[in-house]
């Protein structure tokens, strides 16, 4: 006996007002507790069956694509978060290097008055020379984190 014609003429459903039909239940001439679809047809029977099965697959399938893409978004979440404080931290950096050159500037030129009025001024302009190279290197640093922060907005 197939599945199909096994249980034949047992309800395939019952009326149940608990369901959430109530509103319906109260508009329809069935009493509740009625069996329903006592003579299915067997093969409509069948096919529904295997319709649920396959939905339910789906379901599942669905569910757990879903899971996977919440991971990932609490991923991208985690690497935005660790974005922002790295760009503030960076932020941070490139004030304090900013800082940092203003009395190198301020050396730079207190070291080329003095070689205008020294009598070796080859001693001091060596000295400005270097000076003027570690500048131009934090001056670099300070640039290339300013295009980072200005890469954040697509410019």
């Amino acid at each position: 006996m197939s599945d199909a014609t096994k249980g034949q003429g047992e309800p395939v459903a019952w009326l149940d007002p608990a369901a959430g039909l109530s509103w319906l239940v109260d508009r329809m001439t069935v009493a509740p507790g009625t069996k329903l679809y006592t003579h299915a047809d067997p093969g409509e029977v069948e096919r529904l069956r295997a319709e649920v099965a396959k939905l339910r697959g789906y379901c599942v399938a669905l569910d757990s694509e879903k899971r996977e893409l919440e991971h990932k978004m609490d991923a991208y979440k985690g690497a935005a978060e660790q974005a922002v404080t790295l760009r503030a931290q960076l932020a941070e950096l490139d004030a304090l290097l900013r800082q940092c050159g203003n009395p190198v500037r301020a050396q730079i030129s207190r070291l080329e008055d003095e070689a205008r009025r020294s009598q070796h001024p080859k001693l001091y302009r060596d000295e400005v020379e270097r000076l003027s190279v570690i500048l131009r290197q934090m001056d670099a640093l300070s640039a290339s984190a300013q295009l980072s922060e200005a890469s954040k907005y697509g410019n």
